[in-house]
C-alpha cells in the first residue's frame, strides 16, 4: 500500500514539474523548488527522469559577471511529445497540432453544413489526417495517413488526441449525444471512433469545461483558485473551476444558457422560461437586429457597431449577461469571469460594464471585487482546450483514456 502511495505521488510530482516547465512558470531547478515546495532532491529526480526521456532539456551553466552562476534553464525538446485538439462547433470543425506549451505547428478548419453521422466522421479524420501532412504515396489502402498520425508525426510521439465539444456529452464514453439542432445526430461514438482509427488515447469533454482548463494552465487564471469561463455562441455556457479544479458532472455542468433572467419569459426548449440563451445568444441577438434595424451583421460586427439602435440591444443583450452573472457570483463566489467563444468580440466597454453591474449587485461584491475579462484565448479557447483536456491528465499524473 505504501509503495502505491509513493508512486502515486510521484507521478503527481513529475506532472507538476513537468506543467511548471511547459507553462513557463519556472524554468530552472531552484524556481520549481520555491514553485512547488518540494526538496531539491524530488526536483532533481523528477527533471532527470523527464531529461532521460527527451521531453526536457537543461542548458549550460552560464558563469556571470558577478559572483556565481546562472542557473540552467529547462525547456522541451525539439522531440518532446506533441498533441491533437480538435474543436466541433455547430458550423465548423477547427484542428491544431501543438507541443506542450501551446505552441502551435499545424492548425486547420473545415466547415459544416448538411451533414450526416458519416460525413461529420468524415470530416473529422480527414482535417486529423491533414494535421499529418501525409503525402498520397504513403497512403495505403486509405488508411496510411492514420495510422502516421498515430505512430507519430516526424519522429515525435502523439500524446493523445483531445475533442472539446457541443453537448450534450457521454464524457466518460466519449458520446455526442442528442446535440439540439446539429443534423439530427444522435448517440455518436466519437471517442471510439478515434481511437480505432488512430489507436491514440481520446479525451472528449464539453467545450466549455476544456476552455477553462486552458484559461487555468495557460491563461489569466493561472493564479486563480476560483473562475468561471463563460462562452457565448450559438448557446450559452460555463466552465467552472472550483478550488483549482474543473468542477465536472458527465458534461452537463455549467449550462448557464438555461438560467432564467426572466421568470415569466419566453419558453425556452428546454422547458422553462426566459432562459438567457433566449435574450444573449449570437443567433438570437443577429437575428432581432435584422428584425428591428434591418441590419445584417456578423456578431463581431454588432459587438462594434455605433449604430444606435444595434447599441441598445446590445445594451439590453449586457444587462442580461450581467443578471445571470450576478447569480452565479452569488452562489459560487468566483474571483474571476473568463468571456470567450464569440462572446470575445465583446468591446473593453461592454466587459467592463458588466463587470461593474455584477460587482455593485452582488452579495461577494460587497467584500471582494470579481474581474470581469476576455478570455486569453480570445474566441479560440475551446479549440486550444481541447490540447489542454489531454495535457491535464498529464500535469497531474493521470492516465488519458484509452
Amino acid at each position: 500500500m505504501k509503495s502505491g502511495i509513493q508512486q502515486t505521488e510521484k507521478r503527481i510530482n513529475r506532472g507538476r514539474v513537468l506543467q511548471l516547465i511547459c507553462t513557463g512558470e519556472a524554468r530552472s531547478r531552484l524556481e520549481l523548488s520555491k514553485a512547488t515546495g518540494l526538496t531539491k532532491m524530488t526536483i532533481t529526480n523528477a527533471v532527470n527522469e523527464w531529461i532521460r526521456e527527451g521531453w526536457i532539456y537543461e542548458s549550460e551553466q552560464v558563469r556571470t559577471a558577478g559572483a556565481g552562476r546562472n542557473p540552467a534553464v529547462l525547456g522541451l525538446t525539439p522531440l518532446s511529445p506533441l498533441i491533437i485538439g480538435v474543436h466541433l462547433a455547430r458550423e465548423h470543425i477547427s484542428a491544431l497540432l501543438c507541443d506542450m506549451s501551446l505552441n502551435v505547428l499545424r492548425r486547420d478548419r473545415i466547415e459544416l453544413c448538411g451533414e450526416d453521422e458519416a460525413t461529420l466522421i468524415d470530416k473529422i479524420f480527414d482535417i486529423i489526417d491533414r494535421l499529418g501532412s501525409i503525402g498520397e504515396d504513403e497512403k495505403q489502402n486509405g488508411e496510411g495517413s492514420a495510422v502516421s498520425v498515430g505512430d507519430g508525426i516526424n519522429g515525435r510521439r502523439i500524446l493523445g488526441i483531445g475533442v472539446s465539444s457541443i453537448g450534450p456529452l457521454d464524457c466518460q464514453n466519449g458520446i455526442l449525444l442528442g446535440v439540439p439542432n446539429f443534423y439530427g445526430i444522435k448517440r455518436l461514438e466519437l471517442g471510439r471512433m478515434l481511437r480505432e482509427r488512430y489507436r491514440l488515447p481520446v479525451l472528449v469533454d464539453n467545450d466549455m469545461n476544456l476552455a477553462a482548463i486552458a484559461e487555468k494552465q495557460f491563461g489569466g487564471g493561472r493564479p486563480l483558485d476560483d473562475f468561471l469561463y463563460v462562452g457565448i455562441t450559438h448557446g450559452i455556457g460555463a466552465g467552472i473551476i472550483y478550488d483549482s479544479r474543473l468542477l465536472h458532472n458527465s458534461g452537463m455542468t455549467g449550462e448557464i444558457g438555461h438560467m432564467s433572467v426572466s421568470w415569466n419569459g419566453e419558453p425556452c426548449v428546454c422547458g422553462s422560461r426566459g432562459c438567457l440563451e433566449g435574450y444573449a445568444s449570437v443567433p438570437v441577438v443577429l437575428e432581432r437586429i435584422e428584425r428591428e434595424i434591418g441590419l445584417k451583421l456578423t456578431f463581431e460586427e454588432a459587438c462594434a457597431s455605433e449604430n444606435k439602435g444595434v447599441r441598445a440591444i446590445m445594451d439590453d443583450v449586457c444587462e442580461c449577461i450581467s443578471t445571470a452573472f450576478v447569480g452565479l457570483v452569488n452562489i459560487l463566489a468566483p474571483q474571476a469571469v473568463f468571456i470567450g467563444h464569440e462572446g470575445a468580440c465583446f468591446s473593453d466597454e461592454v466587459l467592463e460594464h458588466i463587470e461593474e453591474n455584477v460587482n455593485s449587485r452582488s452579495l461577494s461584491g460587497r467584500q471582494r471585487s470579481v474581474s470581469v475579462s476576455r478570455s486569453a484565448f480570445g474566441e479560440h479557447a475551446a479549440l486550444f482546450g481541447s490540447a489542454c483536456g489531454i495535457l491535464e491528465r498529464v500535469f497531474t499524473g493521470r492516465d488519458i483514456p484509452l
